[in-house]
């Protein structure tokens, strides 16, 4: 700022009183002669002729001479310094006045040895009229300046360069007005303002705010964050705008920053340099940790708690939210927690080779002890070469039982255990390498066997002796049922081996067998081959019409004899088969015909 020097008037300081001060006042010179409008000047005391002197009149402020312009509200050490060859004795008065003629601003009188303060004037004491240094004078004063809007301040100064003979001639004065403008405010930064109540660390945030006035060129608008209590001891600068006028700042959070609810954030101008107000509080949310993964060979499992988000290949897999995912196809799968919406701290990758798609069987609602299930699965990915499928059985409290169990292709078997009874079982299918386990079924329970039967033969009929209640008896004669054969007792109508089982929700194992020989003895016929008897024991006797093969196997399917026979009679020798029910079969172009065979 430059100080603009104005010689307006001619004012004159009341007298110095070194020498007669019975002339002046002890005080100092009296109120209201400093020049300013309505008040008397000096020559009312002193005779001369006003400003006719050499003398030099400066007032200058903060040391700096050019100064013209003064900022509201600050304060500014003052100089008043008159000049004049061979003088030893000066005097001054001084008032600071608007442009309505009224006292403004406030004067300090820093050294009181040599100013003082009356009504609002400033003037010498007896003390501070000597000369500072030969023919010149200076005066060191503070003065505040007014508030804003004051306008131009006009400091009217009489001053008084007196021949030190003590009377009132021969005295050289003066007047003078100097003046200081007000300056247009400094430009300032208003309170800033955050839209968002809460950002997650690493977001972003817009902060807005506002100023007084356009800044200087090459300005810069910081945007400074607090710690989480909000505190600027040490803030931290998360954004920035290189701009003379106000616009939304976008920032970033930084993600190092702890979780809190209680940040501000400021705007820092930096041409001129202004601070503005601070935000009202908002939270910054640190994303829940990763979590870890397991996998149970079908399941993935996340720990922690809370909404989840699951990934595969970095993709968002739709609708995962809990903490666990059954695997669809393989890949690689990560899994965060959601915390307020924001981007989750993800989990090791999991890598799932292959695995299973699901089991096809439809649902089962009993299964019978020790009988055999077949189960139809899907698969996914890769498995190895030297991998191997297996059943398990899933009880109600989660004990894994392993079946005897083998298949091919994506089928397999395997038989229940004995023994083993109750509800709430399931199965599943499992992969040796890589591991993984299919889905389980749907809850079965598994039917205890009757017991079995004891059957008898008392005469031409064969009875059951231990027939439980509510159970039905199932006949069998040469390993096939019979359903001409009901009830507890039966009258054989056919010889061959006769068995029982019990019948209710499930099976019983066969009875003890019963062979019967004496029904009948007859010829019988099977597709161009006759042959008797049946029962048969050591030999059994064939007319055979045309050539073919004769087959004998057991209950099992299983081949015990094989003979090519021509036309004619035959001689088989049975003796080395063991007893037991048989099925004969005729193997001609026609095709392969079979009828059971009691060996006794």
């Amino acid at each position: 700022m430059q100080r603009k020097l104005l010689l307006f008037c001619v004012c004159l300081v009341y007298g110095l009183f070194i020498v007669n001060q019975a002339l002046t006042s002890s005080g100092g010179p009296p109120l209201n002669h400093a020049g300013a409008p309505g008040q008397s000047n000096c020559t009312s005391c002193h005779s001369g002729t006003l400003n006719s002197g050499p003398a030099t009149r400066t007032l200058v402020f903060n040391g700096n001479p050019s100064l013209t312009s003064y900022t509201p509200g600050q304060t500014y050490t003052a100089v008043l310094t008159i000049s004049q060859s061979g003088i030893g004795v000066f005097g001054f008065q001084m008032v600071a006045r608007n442009a309505s003629n009224t006292n403004v601003g406030t004067f300090i009188a820093t050294n009181p040895n040599e100013t003082q303060i009356s009504s609002g004037h400033l003037q010498h004491t007896g003390g501070g009229i000597n000369a500072t240094t030969t023919g010149t004078k200076s005066w060191t004063f503070s003065w505040t300046a007014p508030a804003v809007g004051t306008g131009t301040v006009s400091f009217y100064v009489a001053t008084n360069a007196a021949d030190g003979t003590g009377g009132t001639g021969g005295d050289a004065l003066y007047t003078n007005v100097f003046t200081l403008t007000e300056a247009p405010a400094a430009p300032s930064v208003n309170a800033a303002t955050v839209t968002q109540s809460a950002v997650c660390r690493g977001g972003s945030i817009s902060v807005n705010f506002t100023t007084s006035a356009s800044f200087n060129a090459g300005n810069v608008f910081s945007v400074q964050l607090s710690d989480a209590s909000g505190s600027f001891t040490n803030p931290t600068t998360i954004g920035t705008l290189n701009a003379t006028a106000a616009a939304p700042i976008t920032a970033q959070t930084p993600m190092a920053a702890a979780g809190g609810t209680g940040y501000r954030v400021r705007v820092v101008a930096s041409n001129p340099a202004s601070t503005g107000t601070q935000s009202s509080p908002f939270a910054i949310t640190v994303p829940a940790a990763a979590p870890s993964l397991t996998f149970d060979g079908r399941t993935l499992s996340a720990s922690g708690s809370g909404v989840f988000t699951w990934l595969l290949n970095g993709n968002p897999i739709s609708g995962a939210t809990a903490a666990t995912y059954v695997p669809i196809q393989a890949g690689n799968y990560t899994a965060g927690i959601v915390n307020n919406g924001c981007s989750p701290s993800l989990s090791t990758p999991f890598t799932i080779n292959a695995g299973f798609l699901s089991i096809m069987n439809p649902n089962v609602v009993t299964f019978c002890e020790s009988s055999f299930i077949l189960v139809d699965f899907v698969t996914f990915g890769t498995f190895d070469a030297n991998n191997n499928f297996s059943l398990e059985l899933v009880s109600s409290n989660n004990t894994v039982i392993p079946l005897p169990s083998g298949g091919s292709g994506n089928s397999i078997g395997g038989a229940l255990p004995a023994g083993v009874t109750g509800s709430g079982y399931r199965y599943r299918v499992r992969s040796s390498d890589p591991v993984a386990v299919s889905v389980l079924s749907s809850a079965f329970s598994i039917a205890s066997l009757p017991i079995t039967p004891i059957i008898q033969q008392t005469g031409s009929t064969i009875s059951v002796t231990n027939q439980p209640a509510g159970t039905t008896v199932v006949w069998s004669v040469n390993g096939q049922v019979d359903v001409n054969l009901t009830g507890p007792t039966i009258t054989p109508t056919q010889n061959g081996q006769y068995t029982a089982r019990y019948s209710s929700t499930c099976l019983s194992a066969n009875s003890n067998a019963i062979i019967v020989t004496g029904v009948s003895v007859q010829e019988q016929v099977l597709a161009g081959l006759k042959w008797y008897p049946n029962p048969a024991n050591d030999q059994l006797n064939l007319t055979v019409e045309g050539q073919g093969v004769l087959h004998f196997q057991n209950v099992h399917g299983q081949p015990v004899m094989k003979k090519t026979l021509e036309a004619g009679k035959h001689h088989i020798d049975v003796s080395t088969l063991t007893p037991g029910v048989y099925l004969l079969g005729w193997e001609t172009a026609a095709g392969i015909f079979y009828e059971r065979l009691v060996k006794n």
